[in-house]
Protein backbone atom coordinates (compact mmCIF):
# COMPACT_ATOMS: atom_id res chain seq x y z
CA UNK A 1 0.00 0.00 0.00
CA UNK A 2 3.02 2.31 -0.71
CA UNK A 3 0.65 4.04 -3.05
CA UNK A 4 -1.92 5.15 -0.29
CA UNK A 5 -2.51 8.86 -0.14
CA UNK A 6 -2.97 10.51 3.42
CA UNK A 7 -5.89 13.01 3.48
CA UNK A 8 -5.03 15.70 5.76
CA UNK A 9 -7.43 18.91 4.48
CA UNK A 10 -6.99 20.65 1.95
CA UNK A 11 -3.19 19.62 0.62
CA UNK A 12 -5.04 16.04 1.03
CA UNK A 13 -7.84 17.09 -1.49
CA UNK A 14 -5.43 18.52 -3.62
CA UNK A 15 -3.16 15.55 -4.21
CA UNK A 16 -5.85 13.19 -4.96
CA UNK A 17 -7.51 15.60 -7.42
CA UNK A 18 -3.43 16.33 -9.14
CA UNK A 19 -3.45 12.04 -9.24
CA UNK A 20 -6.87 11.39 -10.56
CA UNK A 21 -6.56 14.28 -12.99
CA UNK A 22 -3.05 12.51 -14.59
CA UNK A 23 -5.02 8.79 -14.65
CA UNK A 24 -7.38 10.50 -16.92
CA UNK A 25 -5.12 12.21 -18.69
CA UNK A 26 -3.01 8.48 -18.88
CA UNK A 27 -5.96 6.69 -19.91
CA UNK A 28 -7.58 8.83 -22.24
CA UNK A 29 -4.28 9.24 -24.17
CA UNK A 30 -2.55 12.58 -23.06
CA UNK A 31 -0.81 12.05 -20.07
CA UNK A 32 3.04 11.47 -19.32
CA UNK A 33 2.52 7.32 -19.58
CA UNK A 34 0.55 7.40 -23.11
CA UNK A 35 3.27 9.61 -24.35
CA UNK A 36 6.18 7.31 -23.19
CA UNK A 37 7.87 10.23 -21.74
CA UNK A 38 8.31 11.82 -18.17
CA UNK A 39 6.79 15.39 -17.62
CA UNK A 40 7.38 17.53 -14.55
CA UNK A 41 3.85 19.07 -14.80
CA UNK A 42 1.20 19.02 -17.49
CA UNK A 43 -0.79 23.22 -17.88
CA UNK A 44 -4.25 22.57 -17.65
CA UNK A 45 -6.51 23.59 -21.07
CA UNK A 46 -9.78 25.21 -21.82
CA UNK A 47 -11.11 24.71 -26.06
CA UNK A 48 -14.13 26.06 -27.37
CA UNK A 49 -15.41 25.83 -30.62
CA UNK A 50 -16.69 28.99 -33.03
CA UNK A 51 -17.82 29.20 -36.14
CA UNK A 52 -14.96 29.64 -37.75
CA UNK A 53 -12.12 28.42 -35.29
CA UNK A 54 -11.08 26.03 -32.09
CA UNK A 55 -9.50 28.62 -29.18
CA UNK A 56 -7.33 26.71 -26.82
CA UNK A 57 -6.39 28.16 -23.40
CA UNK A 58 -3.58 27.07 -21.70
CA UNK A 59 -2.54 27.87 -18.34
CA UNK A 60 1.48 28.49 -18.27
CA UNK A 61 2.06 30.86 -15.55
CA UNK A 62 5.76 31.99 -15.16
CA UNK A 63 6.68 30.10 -18.39
CA UNK A 64 8.56 32.72 -20.99
CA UNK A 65 5.87 33.42 -23.82
CA UNK A 66 9.29 33.48 -26.30
CA UNK A 67 9.88 29.59 -24.64
CA UNK A 68 6.70 28.11 -25.81
CA UNK A 69 6.57 25.56 -28.56
CA UNK A 70 3.24 25.63 -30.71
CA UNK A 71 3.19 23.11 -33.75
CA UNK A 72 0.54 21.65 -35.50
CA UNK A 73 1.22 17.69 -36.87
CA UNK A 74 -1.89 16.47 -38.58
CA UNK A 75 -4.78 16.58 -36.22
CA UNK A 76 -3.26 17.37 -32.93
CA UNK A 77 -1.83 20.50 -30.89
CA UNK A 78 1.31 19.87 -29.74
CA UNK A 79 2.49 22.49 -26.86
CA UNK A 80 5.91 22.24 -25.04
CA UNK A 81 8.38 24.59 -22.76
CA UNK A 82 9.59 24.73 -20.03
CA UNK A 83 8.94 26.84 -16.40
CA UNK A 84 12.68 27.13 -14.49
CA UNK A 85 13.00 26.02 -11.24
CA UNK A 86 13.42 28.83 -8.90
CA UNK A 87 16.33 28.29 -6.52
CA UNK A 88 15.94 30.02 -2.72
CA UNK A 89 17.94 32.94 -1.73
CA UNK A 90 21.57 32.28 -0.22
CA UNK A 91 21.44 31.47 3.07
CA UNK A 92 18.00 29.64 2.78
CA UNK A 93 16.43 26.56 2.13
CA UNK A 94 13.01 25.77 1.19
CA UNK A 95 10.37 25.31 3.68
CA UNK A 96 7.66 24.54 1.22
CA UNK A 97 7.89 24.05 -2.49
CA UNK A 98 4.10 23.18 -4.39
CA UNK A 99 4.34 25.10 -7.36
CA UNK A 100 5.04 22.67 -10.38
CA UNK A 101 8.27 23.57 -12.77
CA UNK A 102 10.20 21.74 -15.36
CA UNK A 103 9.67 20.89 -18.86
CA UNK A 104 5.64 20.11 -19.79
CA UNK A 105 4.43 18.82 -22.97
CA UNK A 106 1.17 18.39 -24.21
CA UNK A 107 -0.32 16.86 -27.31
CA UNK A 108 -4.14 17.65 -27.92
CA UNK A 109 -5.99 16.27 -30.38
CA UNK A 110 -8.31 18.53 -32.79
CA UNK A 111 -11.91 18.36 -33.31
CA UNK A 112 -11.61 19.35 -37.65
CA UNK A 113 -8.25 20.20 -39.68
CA UNK A 114 -7.20 23.64 -38.99
CA UNK A 115 -5.48 26.01 -41.28
CA UNK A 116 -2.15 25.81 -39.80
CA UNK A 117 -0.45 29.43 -41.43
CA UNK A 118 -3.17 31.17 -39.74
CA UNK A 119 -2.97 30.16 -36.66
CA UNK A 120 -2.49 33.21 -33.65
CA UNK A 121 -1.38 32.85 -30.54
CA UNK A 122 -0.99 35.18 -27.30
CA UNK A 123 -0.06 34.87 -23.68
CA UNK A 124 -0.97 37.41 -20.64
CA UNK A 125 -0.85 36.62 -17.22
CA UNK A 126 0.60 33.01 -17.78
CA UNK A 127 -2.89 31.60 -20.49
CA UNK A 128 -1.43 31.16 -23.42
CA UNK A 129 -4.43 31.82 -25.99
CA UNK A 130 -3.99 30.15 -29.23
CA UNK A 131 -6.42 30.54 -32.47
CA UNK A 132 -6.46 27.51 -34.65
CA UNK A 133 -8.56 28.91 -37.61
CA UNK A 134 -10.76 26.06 -39.36
CA UNK A 135 -9.90 24.52 -43.24
CA UNK A 136 -12.08 25.82 -45.67
CA UNK A 137 -13.33 23.14 -46.46
CA UNK A 138 -14.93 22.37 -42.96
CA UNK A 139 -16.22 25.91 -43.02
CA UNK A 140 -20.32 26.23 -42.84
CA UNK A 141 -21.16 26.62 -46.96
CA UNK A 142 -24.05 29.32 -47.29
CA UNK A 143 -26.21 28.19 -50.28
CA UNK A 144 -28.47 30.43 -51.81
CA UNK A 145 -32.19 28.93 -52.71
CA UNK A 146 -33.36 30.18 -55.76
CA UNK A 147 -37.05 30.71 -56.99
CA UNK A 148 -38.19 27.85 -59.42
Amino acid sequence: MANLIRLTGLEGLAALEDRMNRLFQDVLGDGPLARGAESGWIPVVDMFETAESVIVKLEAPGVDPAKINLSVTGDHLEVSGEKPVEEPPKESSWYRFERRTGEFRRRIPLPFPVDAAKIDATARNGLVTIQLPKKAEVLPKRIAVKPA
